[in-house]
């Protein structure tokens, strides 16, 4: 877990301390756990969260569009293959503390090396390897917060 604040020297503009009944306290953030393997760039996707356009169309056949959000969401669909019974743990941990999809967590993007705040979309899909079964494949749905 990360105390949301002060990282890296520089304060966060989300860096906001919750009120309590006297006790001001910090919001927690879980992280991705960190697995014995990378992420496989084999189905990996990223796409847009949802399409922002708001479109009205009028009786003459115009289209008149707008955004509805300054911000564009993204999410990802990723899967890990040949997960160890450790990896396999760390992830059922990881969704059983957040909750499937009620908090969100830290996650690196393997493409870029961005971090984002995402949050599961569904529940994580665990399969027996075809190949070997000592090992497990993973795929996750999540969305940028």
């Amino acid at each position: 877990m990360r105390l949301f604040g002060l990282v890296d020297g520089a304060v966060d503009k989300y860096d906001r301390p919750l009120f309590y009944g006297e006790i001001f306290t910090r919001r927690w953030h879980d992280e991705f756990p960190s697995l014995s393997i990378g992420a496989s760039f084999q189905n990996f996707s990223e796409d847009s969260a949802v399409d922002p356009t708001i479109r009205s169309e009028f009786e003459n056949g115009v289209v008149l569009s707008r955004a509805r959000f300054t911000q564009l969401k993204k999410s990802f669909s990723v899967g890990y293959d040949f997960l160890t019974a450790a990896d396999k743990l760390a992830l059922v941990n990881l969704q059983t503390s957040i909750k499937i999809g009620a908090k969100t967590f830290y996650w690196t993007n393997p493409d870029d090396s961005v971090e984002y705040e995402v949050r599961l979309t569904s529940p994580i899909k665990f399969q027996i390897e075809q190949r070997n079964f000592s090992y497990w494949s993973a795929r996750l749905e999540m969305a940028q917060q």
